[in-house]
């Protein structure tokens, strides 16, 4: 990027520059995934100004929407677009909205690879920061932090298995995680756990994992191992 102050003096020394051409001219938006915020605004006047004071410009492309943008600052729309976190289904606001018709694109599953029956006043994980009320049914699932779930999930995150939710108990460890099937009784070893799960509206889904982790999808999907196989699916024509 470059300052206002110094833009004109960086595109005439682009323009003369007789290996380079211009083609296209873009800035980035930093708040515009809250709607309404001013410092966007701000932004497209500032882009609009800078456009209309340098002529030349008109003939090249202009560009500043990130997904914010696109669907709150319908001014700064130009003649591209540049679509980040909702090519994922993501909402840009970390919020999933019925004003908007995204849904994440994948879900991150593992199998359950034990179960272990356990009496009151056991704790579970390391620092027992769980410990059973009463006879509870834990189940391990063979994913860690090292694959990128986040550790953050401990005691917190909700899993889907079998179409029922349990959440995880005891720290999440690098390799693997433990949650509670005490409500589950027909879990068996070798079903598949959702970890994220792709319904934006699941207490499993993106949004609340990553209010957990107090971070955004992208540092999540991101984050997520080449351990971790990635299985590419075709969805039926709607």
């Amino acid at each position: 990027g470059v300052a206002m102050h110094d833009f004109a003096d960086l595109l005439e020394r682009t323009l003369h520059h007789a290996s380079l051409r211009l083609n296209a001219v873009a800035t980035h938006f930093a708040s515009a995934d809250h709607p309404g915020d001013p410092q966007t605004a701000h932004q497209v006047r500032q882009f609009s100004r800078t456009v209309n004071d340098h002529p030349i410009l008109e003939s090249v492309i202009k560009h500043t929407c990130n997904s914010g943008g696109i669907f709150f600052a319908p001014r700064g729309h130009f003649d591209l677009v540049r679509a980040g976190i909702s090519l994922y289904g993501v909402d840009p606001t970390g919020t999933p909205s019925t004003d908007r018709a995204l849904a994440p694109i994948g879900q991150l599953i593992a199998p359950l690879i034990a179960i272990h029956d356990i009496d009151a006043g056991q704790s579970v994980g390391y620092g027992q920061t769980w410990r059973a009320t009463g006879a509870a049914r834990i189940g391990v699932v063979a994913i860690g932090y090292a694959d990128g779930y986040p550790r953050q999930a401990s005691n917190r995150a909700m899993v889907k298995i079998n179409d029922q939710f349990c959440g995880v108990v005891g720290r999440v460890s690098m390799d693997m995680l433990t949650i509670d099937l005490s409500s589950i009784p027909d879990a068996q070893i070798g079903d598949d756990v959702t970890l994220i799960d792709p319904n934006p509206l699941s207490p499993a889904s993106i949004y609340p994992l990553c209010t957990i982790a107090d971070t955004i999808a992208y540092e999540i999907f991101t984050g997520i191992g080449s351990r971790v196989k990635r299985v590419l699916k075709e969805l039926p024509e709607a």
